[in-house]
């Protein structure tokens, strides 16, 4: 078994019916979310949906996680529902705003071999 630190590069959002997705965990591993951070780059407040969604998977109402939650203009936003929660393998991490290019994310994970 083998634990290795993973980043979830800094990246934009994209916009509602084409999300963003942020990371993947690898065949044959667990993650475990460590860190997820999301940033508004507007003047204005923006909408921000996230979902983990199991391998082969897809997003729905029943894997989201953060439902339309508002940033106001220039928000930094930790978002606590996902750190520590772990997902199987294939499982993805996927958002989306209520316009494109204006939220950003970054983060971390650690991904276990099992």
């Amino acid at each position: 078994m083998q634990r290795l630190p993973k980043t979830i590069a800094a990246q934009t959002i994209s916009v509602v019916g084409t999300p963003t997705t942020l990371c993947t965990i690898g065949a044959n591993a667990k993650g475990t979310i460590s860190a997820l951070s999301f940033t508004n780059t507007d003047t204005v407040a923006r909408t921000l949906t996230v979902h983990l969604v199991a391998g082969g998977g897809s997003i729905s109402a029943a894997n989201m996680v953060v439902p339309a939650r508002g940033l106001a203009a220039g928000e930094i936003w930790v978002c606590s529902p996902l750190i520590a929660a772990t997902a199987d393998a294939g499982a993805t991490i996927q958002c989306f705003s209520d316009v494109a290019s204006k939220v950003n994310a970054v983060g971390a994970f650690y991904e276990t071999t099992v």
